[in-house]
């Protein structure tokens, strides 16, 4: 075939629904804006466009289908930097703010307002597009031209044309439907046909570099609704460059018309949709809302593309991506059930014919059930923000193993009944990926490889928290024992350790009525992750965490995934008859004993410091809240002496008054007019100031005074008498400080309450220009 397919699935899947499709995508604009992606918790308090408005963004419109998943966007800054990010910074100091301690009234509104921002985000991704590459194989291999010469050969094609009225010239050499050559290396889908199961009823995207509906081959089958041209966001996904070719193609393997134009696709009568993402780069937004576009009608997927198959490459799909999915050969090995398994084949080719049959009366497998087991880490392992590992078990030449058990109460306590499939979570650093192994041993004896040699690649990123699959235990009974090995090359030049794994087990329910779909799994506490780094991340820095995600993407840009292969390799003799690990001990049934020195550890049910979903644990919030609580007690007894030393003084009327009344009585004058004394406003390190300072009274945390009538409330350092102001705070000239006033104080003030009662002043705001009245005044007495 020249591009991969669920070929039986085209086949065998009939249903149609009839619910209508969400609005087309807005346009683009990557030339001009960024964009991110909020993942918008709606138990929070805040919406999702008070977030957006908090964050200085736009709000574009929702992810495709993925629900409470928002599109932002913010105008390009005209000098863009790699270490300033205006949305994930101001993120950031939002995630600040609601962890800080506030330590006033209009702090805590503040950081109160914060909580309920921060609550509301489960994760935030700057979107930059990255370039996807094609799977596809050269069209000129002669080998794929397979025609049978003879009256068998003939006598065969004859009948299944004469029967199913084809007409299509080409057919006889499409030898992946109808192998005239050697018959059993087929698809084995004629016998479908005849049955009546031609794919009507039934829509198919290809999600790659175009479609070209105006073909003769795919005209009639074109299905319009589910078309989009996400590169250049318009509705028609023709091709448009040069080798714009892979996606055409790929739906003529699908649903070419049974006509007398070319050949025929597998499903001739099911429609065809295209979605274009390949010929250009694309954010993650895009590549998932592609992956859901229309799903309400389209029943398959077809992806032929991926980073490069080169051997060097790797790349898994990122967060958004991978939610938008939740929407004859020496090869061969036996499985604990007796099946044939491949590192290459899986368990090997689909028999259209015989899997049609039997669906119809195949019982439906029970819902998804699944165990997290608990991470195992090594000697101080620990990995920051941006994937910089430390610590763990230095790896020999022997390799490393280590070993989990699954009980029968665990599966039960998960209501847990058969094994499909396996994740292994593993964390490596080493100074040359490519000699790093990995396989897991089944309790019954099973080994699977996860990782093998790979010869090109010589990344020196290690493997933090790189989650392989693996489908060789299905149906196996997982009790017991699972054991993982990792090793090398014994390279001195190339190192590494071993930090720690975990693994997760998938599969069916005991008891359908207890089941709980993954994604309305319980979550953990989505309250504001615990601060345990030192550091907030950078901008341009990538976390994956369980509950809030700070991330920004990589550009990326793909070459052909044919480029490192050599220049006669469509001429050239396959690999098929080559296993995929050679001389690898776990696909000859052989290890060293001598060597792997055991690492059996009881899992800890504790967490993995800076690993996995190290922001959803509980422990570090406790201890962060044990020291708020004893510096609090510390300050209570600080600010209890303070108030037992102050308690002597009477409260001075006004903050504004001339400084003369601090000396002895007299109305405060009114600093504010023209030519009326006053002071300069004295710095207080610990007041603090109420928010509702203009409509309601409230008492002074400091001195305990209490605003009565019009009298605003004075308000000064708690130390001023003893302690050395700030600069900020200096009053020229300085007086020292006196009880009584002196003899032409007192004639100044007698002069005073003569003339006028209005207690406004002309001086020039010196300390003798004050003219203090005895009304309303307040005295400082020792």
């Amino acid at each position: 075939m020249r591009c991969r397919l669920s070929t039986s699935a085209a086949v065998a899947c009939l249903a149609l629904a009839s619910s209508a499709f969400a609005g087309q995508p807005a346009k683009r604009e990557y030339d001009t804006h960024e964009y991110y992606v909020l993942d918008h918790n709606p138990s929070g308090l805040a919406s999702y466009q008070e977030v957006a408005a908090a964050l200085g963004a736009e709000v574009v419109e929702q992810v495709g289908e993925l629900r409470d998943h928002w599109l932002l966007r913010v105008p390009k800054p005209s000098q863009s930097s790699s270490d300033f990010d205006p949305v994930i910074d101001a993120f950031h100091s939002i995630r600040k703010r609601a962890m800080s301690s506030p330590s006033s009234q209009h702090l805590k509104r503040d950081h109160l307002h914060a909580r309920r921002l921060a609550k509301a985000v489960r994760s935030l991704e700057r979107q930059v597009p990255r370039q996807r590459t094609k799977r596809w194989m050269n069209l000129d291999d002669h080998q794929l031209n397979g025609r049978a010469d003879g009256d068998n050969g003939d006598s065969r094609l004859n009948h299944v044309m004469q029967a199913l009225d084809i007409h299509d010239p080409e057919f006889h050499t499409q030898w992946h439907l109808l192998n005239l050559q050697t018959p059993p290396h087929d698809m084995n889908v004629t016998g479908v046909w005849e049955m009546g199961y031609t794919g009507k009823g039934v829509i198919a995207a290809i999600v790659d570099d175009g479609l070209d509906f105006h073909s003769d081959d795919l005209a009639a089958n074109y299905w319009p609704r589910g078309s989009w041209d996400y590169n250049d966001h318009i509705p028609d996904p023709l091709p448009k460059l040069s080798d714009d070719q892979h996606g055409t193609r790929c739906a003529g393997e699908v649903a070419a018309g049974r006509n007398d134009v070319c050949g025929l696709g597998v499903a001739y009568d099911s429609k065809i949709a295209g979605l274009r993402i390949l010929s250009g780069a694309i954010s993650d937004a895009d590549e998932a809302a592609s992956l859901n576009y229309g799903f309400q009608e389209t029943s398959i997927y077809s992806c032929s593309w991926g980073p490069p198959d080169d051997g060097r490459s790797m790349e898994a799909p990122s967060n958004l991506i991978q939610k938008a999915v939740l929407n004859g050969d020496p090869d061969w090995e036996k499985t604990s059930q007796g099946r044939p398994y491949s590192y290459k084949y899986g368990f090997g080719a689909l028999n259209g014919y015989r899997f049609v049959s039997a669906a119809k009366t195949w019982p439906l497998v029970k819902p998804q059930a699944w165990i997290e087991m608990p991470q195992i880490e090594f000697n101080n392992a620990s990995m920051t923000w941006d994937g910089v590992m430390s610590g763990g078990n230095f790896i020999p030449k022997e390799g490393l193993t280590s070993s989990m058990a699954l009980t029968s109460d665990i599966m039960k306590q998960h209501n847990f009944e058969k094994l499909e499939h396996i994740t292994v979570k593993v964390w490596i650093s080493h100074m040359r990926r490519g000699d790093v192994e990995v396989y897991l041993t089944s309790p019954n004896g099973i080994k699977s490889i996860l990782g093998g040699k790979r010869q090109y690649d010589a990344d020196a990123t290690g493997y933090p928290g790189w989650t392989f699959m693996t489908l060789k235990h299905w149906d196996e009974n997982p009790i017991g024992n699972w054991t993982i090995h990792v090793s090398d090359q014994g390279n001195d030049q190339y190192n590494g350790s071993f930090l720690g794994w975990t693994m997760n087990f998938w599969g069916s329910v005991i008891d359908p009525t207890k089941a709980i779909l993954y994604s309305e799994r319980p979550r953990p506490d989505e309250d504001l992750p615990d601060p345990i780094f030192e550091d907030e991340p950078s901008s341009s820095s990538t976390t994956t965490t369980t509950t809030t995600t700070v991330a920004a993407s990589t550009t990326k840009q793909y070459v052909k995934p044919t480029e490192h292969l050599p220049d006669d390799h469509d001429q050239a003799d396959g690999e098929s008859h080559n296993p995929a690990f050679p001389d690898h001990p776990a696909t000859n049934g052989t290890s060293n004993p001598a060597a792997s020195p055991s690492i059996t550890i009881t899992p800890d049910e504790g967490y993995f410091s800076h690993m996995g979903d190290l922001l959803s644990s509980s422990r570090w919030l406790y201890g962060g809240l044990a020291l708020i609580v004893l510096f609090g007690a510390g300050a209570g007894v600080f600010f209890w002496r303070r108030r037992a030393r102050r308690a002597e003084y009477q409260s001075v009327a006004d903050d504004e008054m001339a400084m003369t009344s601090m000396l002895h009585g007299g109305r405060a004058t009114d600093s504010r007019r023209p030519g009326a004394g006053g002071t300069r406003e004295l710095y207080d390190a610990f007041g603090e100031v109420s928010d509702e300072d203009d409509d309601h009274h409230y008492a002074d945390e400091e001195t305990g005074m209490r605003r009565t009538g019009g009298t605003p409330t004075v308000r000064y350092h708690d130390g001023f008498l003893d302690d050395d102001a700030p600069e900020s705070a200096a009053v020229s000239p300085a007086v020292p400080y006196r009880d009584d006033p002196t003899p032409q104080e007192r004639a100044r003030e007698r002069r005073d309450r003569d003339g006028s009662d209005s207690g406004s002043g002309s001086g020039s705001g010196s300390w003798e220009d004050a003219q203090p009245s005895d009304n309303e005044a307040g005295r400082l007495v020792r």
